[in-house]
């Protein structure tokens, strides 16, 4: 006997724009996607649309889910998923730990941390704003929020289980390359420039943030000198604690006093 043919379904517009998020994301999870296409709706929604979407394993329709850390489902493209938005096969390919810890944070950050409005930023859609031809910038990390100064530009550094020295030099020697081009200077001068490191626990978040501060005085005070007169406070710094997270990490368990930090 042939394998038994799941039904057709009729894809609408909200189908379609979350084929085409993960197309553009390669995976998500079921709370990301509900606060981003469901918000003040029950998870109940939520949860038929991915069924619909799934249909049943091993046979995904258009969207497969995979089990990351024993609780957990990710979402990502079939083939089929695929070229129903003209993604190219890449899309659905399964992400590698590092990168999948990296989509986790920031998609917490965006769609689930704040009533704010925040939404990804994509430098090649932006060309006045990002002048960089011929140079390579971090995909994946720039977004916009909103504020009353204007939509603030900011640049996210996600805790993905390095020490906190690692990631505070990390984030400086990004800054330090935004510095030296001058690429963002009128944002920084005008207080519209942000810095968000996403941590696994609040301790993480503390010692990053005295790392941080100390790698930024030592390294960056010279660039903050030419273009501020010294103050090197201009950037808005966020430190955050993203749930879940340090279950993911591998070879670490989850430790009570998990929660928000922020500067």
């Amino acid at each position: 006997m042939g394998r038994k043919r799941q039904p057709r379904i009729r894809l609408g517009e909200r189908d379609l724009a979350i084929l085409r998020y993960l197309a553009e994301q390669h995976t998500s999870w079921f709370e990301a996607i509900h606060g981003r296409f469901y918000a003040g709706r029950t998870v109940e929604a939520t949860r038929s649309t991915m069924r619909r979407l799934c249909g049943k394993a091993p046979n995904f329709r258009f969207v497969r889910s995979d089990q990351i850390d024993g609780s957990r489902n990710f979402f990502r493209l079939t083939p089929r998923g695929a070229k129903v938005v003209g993604a190219p096969q890449s899309a659905t390919k399964e992400l590698g730990r590092t990168a999948l810890l990296r989509r986790y944070s920031l998609q917490w950050f965006l769609e689930l941390d704040s009533k704010d409005a925040r939404w990804t930023c994509h430098p090649r859609n932006y060309p006045d704003l990002f002048p960089v031809q011929g140079q390579r910038l971090p995909r994946g990390n720039f977004y916009f929020e909103a504020s009353e100064q204007g939509n603030l530009l900011g640049f996210a550094v996600e805790d993905y289980g390095a020490d906190s020295r690692r990631i505070a030099r990390r984030a400086v020697d990004t800054l330090e390359r935004f510095l030296k081009q001058h690429w963002f200077d009128d944002l920084i001068v005008a207080g519209r420039f942000g810095l968000t490191f996403l941590a696994a626990t609040e301790e993480k978040a503390k010692a990053i943030e005295l790392q941080f501060h100390r790698e930024r005085i030592r390294r960056l005070k010279p660039w903050f000198q030419k273009l501020t007169s010294g103050h090197t406070d201009l950037i808005v710094e966020t430190y955050r604690v993203v749930p879940g997270l340090l279950s993911l990490i591998p070879h670490q368990t989850p430790t009570p006093g998990n929660s928000r930090h922020g500067s």
